[in-house]
């Protein structure tokens, strides 16, 4: 089975210079096992699913660079749904979407 993820350039310049900039400080940052081990995981805070492996690690390198610690995610529409409101000026966290080819 082929997998294709779907991250844009502009995603994957942005997670690099995340990643560069903590390695310029000598911090690993998918190494945390704050963020790795809560809760079970980095997960969807709606459907309760583990993030796999590519989407944990992303999370877990946005969430370190913001200096949050914890493990949920919502996508916009499911934080809608819940009629949750989005501070002006919050940052997304790309999200890989994995499809068959």
């Amino acid at each position: 089975m082929n997998t294709k993820p779907s991250i844009t350039k502009r995603t994957q310049d942005e997670l690099a210079q995340i990643i560069i900039d903590n390695l310029d400080k000598n911090v690993v940052p998918w190494r945390s096992s704050t963020i790795m081990t809560a809760s079970g995981g980095i997960r969807n805070y709606v459907t309760q699913k583990e993030y796999a492996m590519l989407n944990s690690m992303i999370c877990a390198i946005y969430l370190k660079a913001r200096k949050q610690t914890h493990p949920f995610f919502l996508t916009f529409k499911q934080a809608m749904d819940l009629n949750l409101r989005i501070k002006k000026g919050a940052k997304s966290c790309p999200i890989a979407y994995f499809s068959q080819i």
